[in-house]
């Protein structure tokens, strides 16, 4: 959208991508499933990017929030019907478990986004997005037993770093209120 990114932001997401590309193992053993994900991915980055661009500070981000959940349950729903696929949740728990999860860490963290976008840079928004895979690999390590790995360990300080690195801003450019 004709804006340009500074250094320092270049500097984190590459730090962030390399810590990322260390905190899974790097590409090995790509497959479909991983495919998928990195589409998922760059969409997530456009979502971003035009959230940036249209929600400013006049767009309710509830009212956007609801309208986003509405077009894509449709679209969900009408794929879901196509392809066949079943509709019914097997036991009650299940029914809580989907309702906790759809309120929750969804709705209420497209609502979160949207509020934190209308005064955060999408690059920097990006960068807290990137945190996940780190604060997944802590709670598997302590809380699920699961190794830590020294390359792994390497990849989530480098993606906090990149965090530290986006937010960093020269005392010259502080003073001048430009973005390095």
């Amino acid at each position: 959208f004709q804006r340009r990114t500074g250094r320092m932001e270049w500097l984190a997401v590459g730090l962030s991508l390399l810590g990322l590309f260390f905190l899974t193992g790097g590409a090995r053993r790509f497959n479909w499933g991983d495919a998928i994900t990195l589409l998922a991915a760059f969409t997530y980055a456009l979502h971003l990017l035009l959230t940036d661009h249209y929600a400013d500070d006049l767009v309710n981000p509830y009212r956007l929030s609801f309208q986003q959940f509405l077009v894509i349950g449709g679209f969900s729903l009408l794929i879901a019907a196509l392809i066949d696929l079943p509709f019914q949740l097997t036991t009650s728990g299940a029914f809580w478990a989907v309702l906790f999860l759809a309120v929750f860490p969804t709705a209420s963290s497209f609502v979160i986004q949207i509020f934190a976008q209308q005064r955060v840079p999408p690059v920097r928004v990006a960068l807290i997005f990137a945190l996940e895979p780190g604060f997944a690999a802590l709670l598997a390590w302590t809380v699920g037993g699961e190794a830590m790995r020294p390359g792994s360990l390497l990849g989530g300080v480098m993606i906090v770093s990149a965090m530290l690195v986006s937010a960093w801003r020269p005392a010259k450019a502080q003073l001048a209120g430009v973005e390095s």
